[in-house]
């Protein structure tokens, strides 16, 4: 997998998102999403990833929406969510797209902000603090809807 580095942008975000954390904890939580199909072994190594990866204090939550895989994936899916209280799953039996899939990760994310990461995203858990930094430097209200990142 290649990554980009960040922008300096980011990394002032980042390092600024990192000083209030570690000021005060952070209350909100982070949904990822992994819409998957016939990506049995990149789901594991992707959850991995993520529930090692620095999310700036962030509580999280990762939900695998499986959509309709022909291999083992669904498997694959059900080890990870018995394996790990943060996991969540979603099948589906039927094929409806990547689209359809997020749709329903949606529905099941409870997270302030989503991320919402393809097992062939070109970025890996890795750049997490780099991406969500500059979702906590605009002011937000109760009003305001989740902030959504797609890698």
């Amino acid at each position: 997998m290649t990554h980009s580095p960040p922008s300096d942008t980011q990394t002032r975000a980042c390092a600024t998102a990192r000083r209030a954390r570690d000021v005060a904890p952070c209350r909100a939580r982070l949904s990822v999403i992994v819409p998957c199909r016939d990506d049995g072994p990149e789901v594991a190594e992707l959850v991995a990833g993520i529930l090692a990866a620095d999310t700036l204090g962030l509580a999280t939550e990762v939900i695998l929406v499986d959509d309709g895989s022909r291999d083992d994936t669904p498997d694959v899916v059900r080890a990870l969510v018995n394996r790990h209280e943060a996991v969540y799953g979603v099948l589906r039996r039927v094929a409806g797209g990547r689209a359809a899939a997020i749709e329903e990760g949606l529905a099941a994310a409870e997270g302030d902000v989503v991320l919402v990461h393809g097992t062939d995203a070109a970025l890996g858990p890795e750049c997490y603090p780099d991406l969500l930094g500059p979702a906590f430097d605009q002011p937000r209200d109760d009003d305001t809807p989740l902030r959504i990142i797609e890698l």
